[in-house]
C-alpha cells in the first residue's frame, strides 16, 4: 500500500488534517529498518563493511545502496532485495494512525476497504494513481 496515497485519501474524506498524515509518515520513516542494519541481518554484508560504506556516504551525496555497489559490497539485484525487505518491514500507516489515537480500528479497516476498492477502480481504468495531484 502506497502511504502517501492513502493519507491523501483520508485527508480528501476530512477524516485527517494534512499535519496529522505528516506526523504519522514521519513516525513511519523513524520506525523503518535501515539499510545498512537490514544488509547485516540479512548477511549480505558485515558491520565493518556497512561503516565503510557508511564514511563513503559522508563523502558523497550517494544512497547506501548506491555506495555499497560502487565499493564493491552489493550488487544492483542485491540493492533491490534489501529495498523490497526494508519496504516490508516497516509500520503500515493505519497501524501508526490507530497507535496515535487519530483513527479507531474500525474506522480505519472500513476506510481501508474503501480506499482498496478506489485503487482497484483506478487500476482497472488505466488511471494511475498520483499522490501529488500531477500527471504522471
Amino acid at each position: 500500500m502506497n502511504s502517501h496515497a492513502f493519507g491523501q485519501f483520508l485527508v480528501d474524506r476530512g477524516l485527517l488534517t494534512q499535519a496529522d498524515i505528516t506526523e504519522a509518515l514521519d513516525i513511519q520513516q523513524s520506525r523503518q529498518p535501515l539499510m545498512g542494519q537490514i544488509a547485516i541481518r540479512e548477511q549480505y554484508m558485515t558491520a565493518r563493511q556497512v561503516m565503510t560504506v557508511l564514511r563513503h556516504q559522508a563523502d558523497t551525496a550517494l544512497h547506501f545502496g548506491e555506495a555499497a555497489v560502487r565499493l564493491g559490497y552489493l550488487d544492483e539485484p542485491d540493492v533491490e532485495e534489501l529495498l523490497n525487505l526494508q519496504a516490508v518491514t516497516k509500520p503500515h500507516l493505519a497501524d501508526i494512525l490507530i497507535e496515535q489515537g487519530k483513527l479507531s480500528a474500525e474506522v480505519c479497516l472500513r476506510i481501508l476497504d474503501e480506499f482498496e476498492a478506489a485503487s482497484t477502480s483506478h487500476d482497472r481504468s488505466g488511471l494511475r494513481m498520483n499522490v501529488t495531484g500531477t500527471d504522471n
